[in-house]
């Protein structure tokens, strides 16, 4: 609850991500690869690997089980983060965010995160990671090729766009 806050929303401007509204499979896969190291983060990598399988199953379960936070996607970030979400940029092979994380964040199926409702801090710190490299747990690099091609502006739109007007 310290970090990711009552029913797993974190507070509003948050660093921590909000674990309520994710799948059970994702957050299962998220904490195997904190507790294995190839997802790095010095805090949840030790409380990971202090866990057995069966609590990473049942942590998994139970934040599968909470709503997500209010929604109000959309409502910042301007045209550009709108079209980069519906659309994409073809010129940058910049595919639609919603191709993987559903239209307007939402998730689009077990191991692919919603988006929607992670405040613009986090969303910009995990785009930061997977462009410096200090995250690589993506499948065979997609976001970190991805993340190479947004500018900070960019960056900074759609974090604003998926954590909506607050």
């Amino acid at each position: 609850m310290a970090c990711h806050g009552q029913a797993g929303i974190t507070p509003a401007s948050g660093i921590f991500p909000n674990l309520a509204g994710l799948t059970p499979e994702y957050v299962a896969k998220q904490l195997a690869d904190f507790r294995q190291g190839t997802r790095k983060q010095p805090l949840m990598n030790t409380i990971a690997q202090a866990l057995t399988e069966q609590e990473i199953g049942q942590l998994a379960a139970y934040y599968g089980t909470l709503a997500g936070p209010p929604l109000h996607v959309g409502e910042a970030g301007g045209e550009a983060a709108r079209k980069l979400d519906q659309v994409g940029d073809g010129a940058r092979a910049l595919p639609a965010c919603a191709n993987c994380h559903g239209l307007r964040g939402m998730g689009e199926g077990p191991l692919l995160p919603r988006l929607a409702g992670q405040s613009k801090e986090y969303f910009a710190d995990q785009i930061n990671a997977f462009r410096n490299g200090s995250r690589q747990n993506d499948d065979v690099g997609v976001m970190r090729a991805f993340a190479q091609r947004l500018t900070d502006a960019e960056v900074d739109a759609l974090g604003q766009y998926y954590a909506g007007a607050r």
